[in-house]
């Protein structure tokens, strides 16, 4: 634990100037409706660390799952979402735990590639940009979908947002069927 307490104290020094606070592994950051997030995930084997990067934008996230988000965003919660290691450049990476240089690599990777990653994510339709070339808008997985469809509603494009969530809902079953239809309801329009 002394490691990932290094790790920690570490990103705080890095994070804390650019007013991120943290809570245990996760460091938020209000930016009017949207959350930056960043999170240290540690492996299952407890011997090395991932960075989870996001943004949660508060009113996509309250549309869809019909309650306000959590009061402290966690990186699952991100209206979208990414790994450092992908910022980076299309490799998963991971720090080993106990490795001295650990601490300032991340914060390195961090300053150079999540924090511009979160900024870029606060322009105008950033995040449905980014949805849409995400590849899990084509693996049948609701959340992006539904985020996206919100998105584009909110800019405007209201019959391509309906015609997104009809065909999503028409192609899925259970309970993921049922929060659709309370989107589509939740916008004013029959499930």
């Amino acid at each position: 634990m002394d490691a990932a307490n290094h790790l920690l104290r570490r990103l705080d020094e890095e994070l804390s100037p650019r007013d991120f606070r943290r809570h245990k592994h996760t460091w938020n950051r209000k930016a009017d409706s949207l959350v930056d997030v960043i999170e240290l995930q540690v492996s299952k084997s407890a011997d090395s660390v991932y960075v989870n990067v996001g943004v949660l934008d508060t009113e996509i996230y309250a549309a869809c799952w019909l309650t306000y988000p959590p009061r402290f965003a966690m990186e699952p919660n991100c209206t979208v979402r990414s790994r450092l290691g992908l910022l980076m450049g299309d490799h998963d990476a991971s720090w080993r735990l106990g490795e001295n240089a650990a601490g300032d690599e991340i914060a390195a990777a961090v300053r150079a590639f999540a924090v511009p990653f979160l900024e870029r994510m606060h322009a105008p339709e950033s995040l449905e940009q980014y949805l849409e070339a995400d590849p899990s808008m084509t693996q049948r997985y609701p959340p992006p979908i539904i985020y996206c469809a919100l998105l584009k509603y909110r800019h405007g494009e209201k019959a391509q947002a309906e015609q997104m969530l009809r065909g999503l809902r028409a192609r899925t079953v259970g309970p993921w069927a049922a929060r659709i239809g309370e989107v589509l309801e939740g916008l004013g329009l029959a499930p």
